[in-house]
């Protein structure tokens, strides 16, 4: 993700302490490349892009989230390319708290640590699905050219391409 002032960021460690089907769970040391979540059906990985979803701006009220057992409770680990590390921690229903750990930033919100991000954007961007890929053609205009000019702006234009390209090679089998 593009963190404060262009800066990268990526996820070094997250730690679940309640969140669904998860329970003092840790993910630590993650690679700086891609990282594939993979498993057989019900094993969480819906449950684990809901809590990426919700990093950034904080468990919804309302929302169809799967329950914590007592109070939801996510903490990320996430370093910045140079070098400063933060952690968010998510507690309950309130906003993210952000701590600088190593490093010298004086940033305290995840809207700071994000460069400005708004919702949608970060959420589209950054937690897309494939299945949500897959139906955009059935999404309202206005929402699609939002979608297209993130993406575009991301670099990720191609993508944004792929529901089509599958219905056109569908068309020919």
């Amino acid at each position: 993700a593009s963190g404060k002032e262009g800066a990268w960021l990526r996820i070094h460690r997250l730690y679940i302490g309640d969140f669904g089907i998860f329970r003092n769970q840790t993910l630590d040391e993650l690679s700086p490349g891609l990282v594939v979540i993979g498993g057989l059906n019900r094993a969480g990985k819906t449950t684990f892009l809901q809590i990426l979803r919700c990093l950034g701006y904080g468990i919804p009220r309302g929302q169809s989230l799967p329950p914590a057992a007592g109070r939801y409770e996510v903490e990320c680990d996430v370093i910045l390319d140079a070098g400063d590390r933060f952690c968010i921690r998510l507690m309950g229903h309130g906003d993210p708290q952000v701590s600088c750990v190593v490093g010298t930033s004086q940033i305290n919100s995840c809207r700071e640590l994000f460069n400005d991000l708004d919702h949608y954007t970060y959420c589209q961007l950054f937690t897309i699905s494939l299945d949500e890929l897959q139906r955009i053609q059935n999404t309202k205009d206005q929402d699609l050219e939002k979608l297209h000019s993130i993406m575009l702006g991301a670099g990720l234009a191609d993508i944004a391409g792929i529901p089509q390209i599958v219905e056109e090679f569908q068309k020919l089998t």
